[in-house]
């Protein structure tokens, strides 16, 4: 970048360069030379300029608006930005910024305590490029002001002006030479989740940023990317980039990319329920198969025959490189640096390459637990798959003599002719599209957290699902073989047969097989007869079974009430065991019979309870009794004490045993989302971009319960209601 434009410390792509190069052009004199300089630099930037209108001329459009989430951390652009057509004050004001830019870079300013090489912090500039901007907004007709006297005067009646006042005295002490505190920016956090440009985390001060959805910086059309927010708690009020009087964080939890005019791209803040930004997810999650972000058949068969004539002996060396990194690019759904960085062998690639044993190790994304407790040990939770930090894949790219071909390349120079290369083939043909294609194969055909697993790339869909479903070695290598088998079908290459997987699982702690949970119902089930002369034992054993036992079929969370009550005559359910005041959280899922069946018999022995110990009437549908006859709320803390007996199993791993089982025995996504009520944008039944029929998952549901019940040695007799 030419170093008079970084002194200007532009957004990236220098939205408005033309507008800026302008008003800086009204403000050269002889008094101020660096204004002449960044003037003549502009200027030579502009007369180059071959992208479009990314950089074109707006004066309708304020700083505050074009420039909005973006202004904390370029305030000498938005201010220089800022029209000064009409207006001497903002010309003067703007003179001033450029003379105090000369001064920090020429270290004329002792007292300001900074390298001489460093730009102005922008909290130092932030009161002057306040004021210019609020000065704008003012009529013509206001031509005088005095910096300080008239500042309190010229923000009456609006928020923040205490602090703008404030601001505005620091840069005027910077100026002066007077020493002003600094605060040191705070180191990251220590995590065991480092984002690694791959699985579309980033980690920052206040909080996590996790990409759901994918742009593409090539294609201006394709749909811009989605982004969730996770603050931490104790920063939760805190934002970078959004100046306190700009937006309120309080309700936010979307971001989106939003392409603008040509390549000028902007940070966009979205609230809870922003429609635009869920309608984006919405539609990306309900249609994988006909996502924009895939290429054509055509397409792919242009860019395969281009790659397979690179590998002629007689192709140059250039050409062997630009096709070897397609191939990289295609086949392990890697972008070109996380490729490039994997085929140079930098150490902090997040996909690397194993000669020895053929194959690619891709960074696992695992699930992130506020303790470090490893939960219960067993075959899925305690194997060698868990233990590792990254996910095999087989090598199907033949990568022979790669570190002869990428040794000491120019890693700009190949990504342009890769670039040029890939414009002849296609005018949709993005790197982009070609890093997802075999990624967003295996999206529209697995599951959401085996594809996650498989690649190490962020699916929206698995954030919460991660956390419930212990994927399999064999899931893996079917997983990526067949998604593989499926791009070389359609471009008419030879199929690929990979019989090799390591056995295990990468797998959330606590998730249970189904004989732990079987010996844990047959347990209490036995400890029920023997029961019989204690009766607060005994009412406390049936409420567990029953509790355990519906739990399979209902997946409830036990949040507020770990059983559901349910008629005879019903064959659907709704009800909340997760929710706000609002009920956005409740749900609605379909009734096997032994549910029914559960819950009939519950209200016998609660019936039964409630006469022999005396009891008013009860606000929760389930109770525990103490020894001394006390209630008991059915909280899972209280339910765990008795549950302790039996297991060290979490109540809520029943949901883990059940959506595992579920994947693995190839149960339709959309049931499993029914039954676990894990509905991301888009995705359930009664939303308006689904076409699955409830029909069809009620009839799957009930036979998959079938074959549940029989594994899980539930047994009818348990439940006889008196």
């Amino acid at each position: 970048m030419n170093k008079f434009l970084e002194m200007l410390n532009p957004p990236d792509g220098q939205p408005g360069l033309n507008q800026v190069r302008a008003n800086v052009g009204r403000i050269v004199n002889p008094d101020n030379p660096l204004a002449g300089k960044i003037s003549e630099a502009l200027i030579e930037i502009a007369n180059s300029e071959i992208r479009g209108s990314g950089w074109h001329e707006d004066y309708a459009v304020i700083a505050d608006r074009r420039f909005y989430g973006l202004i904390v951390k370029h305030q000498i652009w938005a201010a220089l930005y800022t029209d000064n057509r009409h207006r001497e004050i903002i010309r003067q004001l703007q003179n001033i910024m450029i003379l105090a830019i000369d001064l920090i870079e020429n270290d004329k300013l002792k007292a300001i305590e900074l390298d001489p090489l460093q730009k102005i912090p922008e909290h130092d500039i932030a009161g002057l490029g306040s004021l210019i901007r609020k000065i704008a907004k003012k009529p013509d007709d206001y031509k005088e002001i005095s910096l300080i006297n008239n500042l309190l005067d010229l923000l009456e009646g609006r928020e923040h002006q205490r602090h703008d006042f404030y601001m505005l005295m620091r840069f005027i002490k910077i100026l002066d030479g007077v020493n002003v505190s600094r605060h040191h920016k705070k180191e990251l956090e220590k995590s065991n989740r480092v984002g690694n440009g791959r699985d579309g985390i980033k980690k920052y001060f206040f909080g996590t940023r996790i990409q759901l959805t994918p742009d593409d910086p090539d294609d201006l059309n394709a749909l811009p990317a989605i982004h969730e927010i996770l603050p931490n708690d104790e920063h939760r009020k805190t934002n970078l980039y959004i100046d306190p009087a700009e937006e309120d964080l309080g309700g936010q939890v979307l971001i989106y990319r939003e392409k603008l005019k040509a390549l000028s791209v902007e940070f966009k803040i979205g609230h809870r329920k922003t429609e635009a930004s869920r309608a984006i997810l919405a539609r990306y999650n309900s249609a994988p198969p006909i996502t924009n972000r895939q290429l054509t058949d055509t397409e792919l068969i242009k860019l395969w025959r281009y790659i397979q004539r690179t590998k002629n002996h007689e192709s140059h060396m250039a050409n062997k490189r630009v096709g070897m990194i397609l191939k990289v690019m295609l086949l392990t759904s890697s972008s070109y640096e996380n490729a490039i960085s994997m085929l140079t062998e930098e150490q902090d690639s997040p996909i690397k390459f194993v000669q020895s044993k053929n194959e690619f190790r891709i960074d696992r994304i695992r699930p992130e637990y506020r303790t470090n407790s490893l939960g219960v040990r067993n075959r899925i939770t305690d194997n060698l798959l868990q233990s590792r930090d990254y996910v095999s894949i087989p090598n199907y790219c033949n990568l022979n003599n790669f570190k002869e071909i990428f040794g000491g390349v120019d890693k700009l120079e190949l990504k342009k002719n890769v670039k040029e290369i890939i414009l002849i083939l296609g005018d949709r043909i993005t790197l982009s599209k070609i890093s997802r294609q075999v990624f967003e194969i295996a999206r529209s055909s697995y599951d959401p957290v085996i594809v996650q697993t498989t690649f190490g790339i962020r699916v929206s869909s698995a954030t919460v699902q991660m956390f419930y479903t212990a994927v399999s070695g064999k899931q893996v290598s079917d997983c990526y073989t067949e998604s593989a088998n499926e791009f070389l079908r359609r471009v008419g290459a030879d199929c690929v047969n990979h019989q090799r997987y390591d056995p295990g699982y990468y797998s959330p702690r606590n998730t249970p097989e189904i004989d732990d949970f079987k010996n844990i119902f047959n347990s209490i089930h036995q400890q029920i007869v023997l029961s019989n002369e204690n009766f607060y034992r005994l009412h406390n054993l049936n409420t567990l079974l029953c509790v355990l036992c519906q739990s399979v079929f209902t997946t409830i969370r036990g949040i507020y009430d770990p059983m559901v009550e349910v008629d005879d005559y019903k064959c659907a359910v709704f009800y909340r065991d997760k929710d706000r005041q609002d009920f956005s959280n409740s749900r609605f899922q379909f009734v096997h019979p032994m549910a029914i069946r559960i819950s009939e018999y519950y209200l016998s022995v609660r019936k039964n309870s409630i006469d022999t110990l005396n009891l008013d009437e009860i606000d929760t549908f389930t109770f525990l009794v103490s020894d001394d006859g006390r209630l008991i709320t059915p909280r899972p803390q209280n339910i765990q004490k008795f549950l302790d007996e039996f297991t060290q199993y979490p109540i809520n791993s029943i949901r883990k045993l059940i959506r595992t089982q579920f994947v693995e025995r190839c149960v339709s996504y959309d049931s499993i989302n029914m039954i676990m009520n894990h509905n991301s944008q888009g995705e359930a039944v009664w939303d308006k971009y689904s076409t699955v029929s409830p029909i069809d998952i009620h009839n799957e549901l009930k036979i998959e319960f079938d074959k549940l019940i029989e594994d899980l040695g539930i047994q009818e007799d348990w439940f006889n209601a008196v």
